[in-house]
C-alpha cells in the first residue's frame, strides 16, 4: 500500500502514513447481495427440477427440494464468505 500524498510504501491497514501522517482511505467492505444469493438458489433449483423431470422425483418435487436446499447452500456460503473477508 501506498500513500496518496507523499507515494511511500506504508504498511497495508495503515489508517495514516508513517512518513508524512496523511490520513489513508481504506477501500469499504463489500458485502454479499442477497439478489446474488437468491439467483444462486434458484439456479439450484432449475437444477433439481431438471434432476427431478429425469428422475422418478417428479419435475415440481426436484424443483423444491432443491430450491429450499440452494437457499440454505447459498445464504450459508454467503455468510461465510463475508466473514472470510
Amino acid at each position: 500500500m501506498f500513500c496518496q500524498k507523499c507515494g511511500k510504501e506504508i504498511p497495508d491497514g495503515s489508517v495514516a502514513c508513517n512518513f508524512c501522517g496523511e490520513k489513508t482511505i481504506l477501500p469499504a467492505k463489500k458485502e454479499t447481495s442477497y439478489t446474488q444469493v437468491f439467483e444462486w438458489a434458484v439456479a439450484i433449483g432449475v437444477l433439481g427440477a431438471i434432476y427431478g423431470f429425469v428422475s422418478s422425483m417428479g419435475f415440481i418435487a426436484g424443483f423444491v427440494v432443491f430450491l429450499i436446499g440452494g437457499f440454505i447452500i447459498a445464504l450459508v456460503g454467503a455468510s461465510i464468505y463475508d466473514m472470510c473477508r
